[in-house]
């Protein structure tokens, strides 16, 4: 019912490029989050742009920062080595390019810094990338990646599709819950539902990964990962200047084998779910 994740510090050697180019970036977390960047075809042919992504840690660190490292009972969270697993760019099947750029900030679990790094990704301030690209990247979605834990079945793929706004028992590091009377009166609708096509990406994921176990998903598990899918999809409805990212955010929730072997599987998938939301 719930599943891993935190601040992340993330080395990334993607390549940086303008924010003038015409492209598109995306964003992906999982407890990460990574962002990720897309070409956009023109007369002209095909305009590469920057990805980026975000990885949250969840052991607690002195400051009450968490890193990433154990959680609760487990010795581990695979998403912090699928995320280091990633590419820095992707070819899709259309020939579209996406590369990747990865958050650095340490984060907390509390649901104030889950908004604050929405804001972080949708402003595109180059400097919570590591390397920093040279100037503000426009980020075009955001997927997040979290390890399934605590009830779940532990060895599948869920593709999540929706987020609420309130439901949330659990508080944060802080000890605050979720203020679900500050949203509803900011104008957030209750559930918000991602626009990218989770059922293309994981169509694409089950034809190239028979026996995979994989689904797409309507509860993300109301505790932080569904909270971070809410805020990625709720900041753009209350930024005028992001609304053209309005819908552009998911989750994906990793299975918990993280041998070497499970780790490449759990790479390879995330990269094809990403050519599969890319390419619709």
């Amino acid at each position: 019912m719930a599943s891993i994740f935190g601040p992340v510090s993330v080395i990334s050697s993607a390549r940086a490029y303008s924010s003038s180019l015409s492209g598109r970036v995306v964003v992906v977390t999982v407890t990460t989050l990574l962002c990720i960047a897309h070409a956009r075809r023109t007369t002209a042919g095909v305009v590469p742009c920057a990805a980026a992504i975000v990885a949250s840690g969840s052991r607690k660190g002195p400051s009450g920062q968490r890193n990433a490292g154990p959680f609760l009972e487990y010795d581990f969270n695979t998403w912090r080595t699928v995320r280091d697993a990633l590419p820095d760019s992707l070819q899709t099947a259309s020939g579209l390019t996406v590369h990747i750029l990865k958050y650095h900030r340490d984060t907390r679990d509390t649901y104030a810094d889950v908004r604050q790094v929405s804001r972080d990704i949708w402003g595109g301030d180059p400097s919570f990338y590591h390397p920093p690209p040279s100037s503000a990247v426009s980020i075009d979605f955001i997927l997040h990646l979290g390890m399934i834990a605590l009830g779940w079945d532990d060895a599948q793929f869920r593709f999540e599709t929706v987020a609420r706004r309130a439901g949330y028992a659990l508080p944060g590091d802080d000890g605050q819950l979720v203020d679900a009377a500050e949203l509803e009166r900011l104008g957030l609708p209750a559930e918000l539902h991602t626009t990218l096509n989770v059922e293309a990406g994981c169509r694409q994921v089950k034809a190239c990964f028979p026996d995979t176990v994989a689904c797409v998903s309507g509860d993300a598990g109301l505790y932080f990962c569904e909270f971070r899918l809410y805020s990625s999809l709720a900041e753009p409805l209350l930024h005028e200047a992001w609304a053209a990212k309005r819908g552009k955010a998911t989750f994906v929730h990793l299975p918990q084998a993280h041998d070497e072997q499970s780790i490449s599987l759990a790479r390879d998938i995330v990269c094809t779910f990403i050519k599969g939301l890319v390419d619709g």
